[in-house]
């Protein structure tokens, strides 16, 4: 060995700091060892306990958050990072994050020249590539259900609605149930990929109309058989309407008629009111249907009576209920005055056509007046009589 040689040499790491080392070389072939250095070496302390800390994972347009620590005193930091990042705070941020941001990030503490380092891996995950779509089933009724729907090009999403009353769902298509007003707004779908939300999202505007007031139906009941049967309902604004009865009457006019009743009309009959397309309850009304009046006649003794001679009309009448005028035609011209269940009439001419009516009152919806059949009289002449006399074989006999 020349005096130009060099040796390297490591101070272990379990020496102690302090300010009076020397160094001496010590040889074995042969033995011998050298005088010391001659000056005093200061052994300075490693920064202790070091330790790099981060906010990783983190999204793309995140910011990374880097922490450095040591239990050491008097240290200095430093960062460096993909991309030529650097810093010489103790904690410190790299705003905008970009995918390539991802990777190690070291730090290193100095002490006095002393350098310890820590190295942390910071993922940067990317968001969701597009915006999601939001759409649903509006306008619905109240009760009805409202209907959302979400969509995304983007493989892997989540997704999170968010809408009026609290409303919060993790599923992509979700249903509301029993809807009412206060259901109405702005429904926002959100989505994230991997935890990382969308920039953006997507919002669809709800409607949920109100009840349909239910409309108060009526009728002229009771009806008589052969009479129109006229059905209203209250009116609902912005309204159409829906009948049902029986034998399987349907309507869609507000105020339907139903001509030339029948018995098979009587029953309830429902209405509901449309309005936007929203049904109301129904409400009904119960018609009743009566056996119509009628009257008949007959003469007596019969309709073929001799010239002079008189004839009585018998009536009878049904379904008259308490309150009926009765009335007697001759040549269809009221008889002034006849008013009874029967009519004697004394003048007669051949071919005087007789018959009967009767208005009743309370049984129908209306006054109803039915008519009798009509008696056409027949009046024979009075004819003298002849006689005359012959014999056979003459008119001179023998005696005996």
């Amino acid at each position: 060995m020349d005096g130009n040689d060099s040796i390297t040499c490591v101070i272990p790491l379990t020496a102690t700091a302090g300010n009076g080392y020397r160094i001496r070389i010590t040889a074995s072939a042969p033995a011998d060892t050298s005088d010391n250095n001659g000056l005093d070496i200061r052994i300075k302390p490693m920064p202790s306990s070091v330790l790099a800390s981060s906010n990783s994972p983190v999204c793309v347009d995140d910011t990374i958050k880097l922490y450095g620590s040591s239990a050491s005193t008097g240290v200095t930091y430093s960062w460096m990072g993909v991309g030529g990042f650097v810093s010489g705070a103790k904690d410190t941020i790299r705003a905008n994050v970009a995918g390539a941001f991802a990777g190690n990030y070291i730090l290193a503490v100095n002490r006095q020249g002393c350098v310890v380092k820590d190295t942390i891996t910071i993922q940067v995950k990317p968001r969701p590539s597009d915006t999601a779509i939001a759409s649903s089933n509006s306008p619905v009724c109240t009760n009805g259900t409202i209907n959302l729907n979400g969509t995304s090009t983007t493989i892997g999403v989540s997704y999170l609605w968010k809408g009026p009353g609290g409303y919060t769902s993790s599923i992509q298509s979700p249903s509301r149930v029993n809807a009412v007003t206060g259901y109405s707004g702005i429904y926002r779908l959100y989505t994230a990929l991997n935890g990382c939300p969308s920039r953006y999202y997507d919002s669809v505007n709800v409607t949920v109309y109100p009840p349909t007031s239910v409309p108060v139906p009526s009728s002229n009941s009771p009806v008589c058989t052969g009479q129109d049967l006229q059905l209203t309902a209250g009116t609902v604004p912005g309204a159409t309407y829906v009948w049902s009865g029986p034998g399987g009457y349907s309507a869609t006019t507000q105020n339907p008629l139903r001509p030339a009743t029948l018995t098979s009309y009587a029953g309830k009959y429902y209405v509901q009111a449309v309005v936007n397309g929203c049904i109301s309850a129904p409400d009904s009304t119960v018609v009743t249907v009566n056996a119509g009046p009628t009257i008949s006649m007959y003469p007596s003794p019969k309709d073929s009576i001799c010239v002079g001679g008189t004839v009585t009309f018998v009536s009878n009448a049904t379904n008259t209920g308490t309150g009926f005028v009765r009335n007697w035609y001759k040549n269809n011209n009221v008889i002034g005055g006849a008013a009874n269940a029967n009519y004697t009439a004394s003048t007669v001419a051949d071919g005087d056509e007789f018959y009967t009516t009767i208005t009743v009152y309370g049984v129908c919806a209306t006054p109803f007046t039915a008519t009798g059949n009509v008696i056409k009289m027949h009046v024979l002449p009075y004819l003298t009589p002849s006689v005359s006399i012959t014999a056979n074989p003459k008119t001179t006999v023998t005696s005996g």
